[in-house]
């Protein structure tokens, strides 16, 4: 394991305000699939300050399995109810993006643009982001990179 940790990660010692997360092939090319590193990030090392923004580099494309069907309806809606029954899949995905939201600003840069979702983001390219980051978490961004998101992971 420890062969393994040498090269597949890297420690962390600082949060940062503003981290961007580059998504390997072929999953840049989901947004149910790159959701997952807002997660990731949040919940098994917390890798932001308070309000921080995480912007994932992504290739997202129209086609959709049933699964992230599901996952975009229901991340497109105001709110869930506490009630709901998560019975179909990719339902559950949404849910724990939701989560992540009320951690942090989380975003996707994609050159196509893609849609309207509730309280993501969407940037054509990373200095649109940088300069949102900028006006919305702060001037003096401490700012942090992980350039293949699912290869190497933070410890």
């Amino acid at each position: 394991m420890n062969f393994v940790k040498k090269f597949y990660s890297y420690p962390v010692k600082e949060k940062f305000d503003l981290l961007f997360v580059g998504a390997d092939f072929p999953k840049e090319k989901s947004f149910y699939q790159v959701s997952r590193f807002f997660n990731y990030i949040l919940d098994k090392k917390n890798l932001l300050n308070k309000k921080g923004a995480i912007f994932i580099f992504s290739d997202l494309k129209k086609v959709k399995s049933k699964a992230e069907e599901n996952f975009e309806k229901l991340l497109k809606k105001d709110s869930i109810p506490s009630d709901y029954p998560f019975n179909n899949s990719g339902e559950h995905r949404a849910y724990k993006v939701r989560q992540a939201l009320r951690k942090a600003c989380l975003g996707l840069i994609n050159p196509k643009g893609y849609g309207e979702f509730s309280k993501i983001l969407f940037f054509r390219n990373y200095k649109e982001a940088l300069c949102w980051a900028k006006k919305n978490v702060k001037e003096d961004l401490k700012i942090g990179i992980i350039p293949a998101g699912f290869s190497f992971l933070p410890y």
